[in-house]
């Protein structure tokens, strides 16, 4: 068997994306109710964390097929922001990456990729407990 370190960035892409599938496919998202409020509460707040963990997997996806859809074109490691090589350390810590580290730290200054509303999914959980 290869070593992750031996495989070509498609080969990692792909059994990535491989993997996400399967888990996206295993999910079981099934809405009961019960008698007892507090299970029902419980209940809600673990649909939703399951959501939530089914939304960050499928968004990972989206980004292991862009990176593909780089590599066919011939544009993979090179930043989507300002068309600078990224750097070898970084595409092989985050073969998926689209931007330098530079560019993806500005992004994320700015808000738009950092996932705080994730970070916060314990703490909804329980106060969802609190209340009941």
């Amino acid at each position: 068997m290869k070593t992750l370190e031996s495989l070509r960035p498609k080969e990692i892409l792909m059994a990535r994306a491989r993997e996400l599938e399967r888990i996206l496919r295993s999910r079981d998202l099934t809405i009961e109710t019960f008698a007892d409020p507090l299970d029902e509460i419980q209940q809600a707040a673990e649909l939703e964390l399951a959501i939530e963990t089914a939304d960050r997997t499928s968004a990972k996806l989206a980004e292991i097929r862009i990176a593909l859809d780089r590599l066919a074109d011939g544009t993979y490691g090179i930043c989507s922001d300002c068309d600078e090589d990224i750097a070898p350390n970084r595409l092989h810590a985050v073969p998926w990456a689209s931007r330098c580290i530079r560019c993806q730290e500005a992004f994320e200054a700015l808000g738009e990729g950092a996932p705080a509303e994730l970070d916060d999914a314990p703490q909804r959980v329980k106060r969802l407990q609190d209340a009941a």
